[in-house]
């Protein structure tokens, strides 16, 4: 027989391997505890499910009312579980109030999306607006880490409504557990009476409101009951990725990011680089000058519609090309004076191609009158003219944040666009008066 103390070692020993072996598992599957904010918030993302699911089946005449009431829910739910980032930040609330713009423009396109073309853009524009206020929020950034947030709208995008996938259903099992077994009960008879009183208060509104009657019966027409396979996969895969990403950005931890040092490079490069664009553009602002503004006439064969419809676009590319081009010169080569002219010499020179193009497009819109695409360009010429304005403005304010100022003023001025009501201002244009 082995002497106590041995075995008592032994149990001892297994004791110890046991706790370490216990301890090892909490390391590896850490046990969290499902707060009530994140069950409140999966029954939202479940109601926001089911509004999606309604947007995406409504009429072709009702689909943008349905989308942008749906982005709206998105945006309130956002807002109200993270508010303490929100209620500080000043230039937030001032992106969080262009979309509200944005989806009340969008709002007034009720029929003829496809006919729309800007409603039509706006569907795209609005959630990747949502993202990225979601996405600066979430972080904290400071509005000079245009790279980083650009990383993080792109996480946000690809990553963050599948990464935490799991969390719905340690969310669910968390209603399950013995400890919460009584408020779910208590929860579950909520929904249950909140149902039944639904079920006859509703009725008694629509007879009550023709008005109401009328929305109710298109906000519920085909859905099917004895084939509702499709809105039950619409709500479940929202209700899975939707509550991801929303659990990502209210309750996840940020990714933590080092900072790298910023490389600069010798202004020779930058000289030569910049010396020989304003050169090429010298000549060909000159070329510009005689066509258009002395009267020197265009070479034979070439008229003046032709000359505006083939060259617009490409000085549009060349103009945003020299925009980019300035950006990075002014932030990863060594100042100089050299560089510094010659970066003022950029900027003239593309304001100059900017009124060029500006006078092709009037050239070409006299000729054939207003459409879309042309409205598009000269509304984006004159953005161009301002991102331009502020880059010289840069060149004497450091701290200023040029490229995330760009964005807001691109998604203001992209508002201002839908206030105008593109579809009118078209026809008024080419018919004084008419309207729509």
């Amino acid at each position: 027989m082995l002497p106590e103390s041995c075995v008592e070692n032994k149990s001892t020993a297994k004791h110890d391997n046991k706790i370490s072996l216990d301890k090892v598992m909490a390391e590896v599957r850490p046990k969290q505890k499902v707060t009530l904010k994140e069950r409140i918030l999966l029954a939202v993302v479940f109601v926001l499910a089911i509004i999606l699911d309604r947007a995406l089946f409504a009429s072709p005449e009702y689909f943008p009312l349905c989308t942008s009431a749906f982005w709206l829910l998105c945006m309130a739910t956002f807002c109200a579980f993270n508010w303490n980032k929100l209620k500080n930040n000043v230039f937030l609330w001032i992106l969080c109030g262009l979309f509200l713009l944005l989806c009340a423009t969008e709002m007034r396109f009720q029929s003829g999306l496809f006919v729309n073309k800007y409603a039509t853009l706006t569907l795209l524009v609005i959630p990747v607006v949502f993202l990225a206020h979601t996405q600066i929020c979430y972080g904290g950034h400071k509005l000079k880490d245009a790279g980083v947030i650009a990383r993080e709208f792109l996480h946000g995008l690809f990553a963050k409504p599948f990464k935490s996938a799991d969390q719905l259903f340690a969310t669910i099992a968390s209603f399950f557990r013995r400890s919460e077994r009584n408020k779910a009960f208590k929860v579950l008879i909520g929904v249950s009476v909140s149902i039944g009183l639904l079920a006859v208060v509703v009725p008694l509104m629509a007879g009550a409101d023709l008005a109401f009657r009328y929305y109710l019966v298109e906000l519920i027409r085909g859905f099917n009951l004895l084939d509702s396979r499709v809105h039950i996969f619409v709500i479940l895969a929202f209700l899975l990725f939707g509550y991801s990403f929303f659990w990502n950005v209210s309750f996840g931890e940020p990714m933590q990011r080092t900072k790298r040092p910023k490389p600069e490079y010798e202004s020779m490069i930058a000289c030569i680089i910049l010396g020989v664009m304003v050169v090429s553009y010298a000549v060909f602002c000159g070329m510009q000058y005689g066509y258009m503004i002395s009267g020197g006439g265009l070479p034979d064969g070439i008229t003046y519609s032709e000359y505006a419809r083939e060259g617009f676009w490409q000085l549009v590319a060349i103009s945003s090309i020299n925009l980019i081009l300035f950006g990075v010169c002014f932030q990863y080569f060594k100042p100089g004076k050299i560089v510094s002219w010659l970066r003022y010499a950029l900027l003239a020179l593309t304001m100059a191609l900017l009124v060029s193009s500006f006078i092709r497009l009037g050239l070409y819109i006299e000729a054939y009158g207003m459409t879309w695409l042309r409205l598009l360009s000269a509304w984006f010429i004159i953005y161009l003219a301002v991102v331009l304005i502020m880059c010289v403005v840069r060149t004497f304010v450091h701290k200023m944040p040029l490229i995330t100022l760009s964005a807001v003023f691109l998604l203001a001025w992209y508002v201002v666009l839908g206030l105008i009501n593109p579809v009118e201002f078209i026809a008024n244009f080419n018919v004084p008066g008419l309207g729509l």
